[in-house]
């Protein structure tokens, strides 16, 4: 259930189900995994509590989109971004510092990476921030080249398989990681694939810039 004030309507309710959860959205400024929601949360309702049947808050709503579906940040997030935002005044949210692909068939065949068995799993580290914690920890991405067909092609250097032993398959096992139980300045293990050989490497994180809006 979200109660708010859509449109001016003051204690309005609407009711509905989460769709689905650790889904990660480019919707500025949201950079954390949300809540999908089928829930109506039109303008004027953004901010205000997503509830359960008993009354828990689980979340903090934000009008989404115009199709009938929205999200809202996980009560978990906000719980320990507003500690901080009352102990410290800020909160800065952890970063590693890569860009990568979830790797299934598909995604290996449509890159055309030659140097992987088609049903490796894991993050594919495809590019890394310059002077970032990953750089520092000498992550690589991938490598350029072309296929015997002279199309262009990638080897692929280190994929992410665990972070502190949680394993990681897709962005919905990282992200909520790194941001409900990570610190800007923490320091993560990471199991990596580097060149078919399995390795442990230690990542201290920093933090994301503010955002502009």
């Amino acid at each position: 259930m979200a109660v708010g004030n859509p449109l001016g309507l003051t204690g309005s309710l609407s009711s509905g189900y989460i769709s689905q959860v650790n889904k990660m959205i480019e919707l500025e400024p949201i950079i954390v995994p949300v809540l999908q929601l089928d829930i109506t949360i039109a303008p004027g309702s953004s901010g205000g509590p997503l509830l359960d049947l008993s009354g828990d808050v689980v979340g903090i709503t934000n009008a989404g989109t115009a199709y009938g579906f929205n999200f809202a940040v996980p009560s978990n997030i906000v719980s320990r971004v507003a500690r901080s935002l009352i102990e410290v005044g800020e909160y800065r949210h952890p970063l590693v510092g890569f860009r990568g692909y979830e790797l299934t068939p598909e995604t290996i065949r449509d890159l055309n990476i030659l140097n992987l068995d088609p049903f490796q799993t894991g993050l594919l580290i495809w590019e890394v921030i310059p002077d970032s914690p990953a750089a520092k920890a000498g992550l690589s991405g991938v490598g350029e080249t072309e296929d015997q067909t002279g199309r262009t092609a990638y080897i692929a250097r280190d994929i992410i398989l665990a972070v502190d032993d949680r394993l990681v398959r897709t962005f919905a096992d990282w992200s909520p990681y790194i941001e409900e139980h990570v610190s800007a300045g923490q320091t993560i293990t990471l199991r990596l694939w580097r060149s078919g050989v399995t390795v442990s490497v230690e990542i201290t994180t920093t933090f994301r810039e503010p955002y502009q809006g």
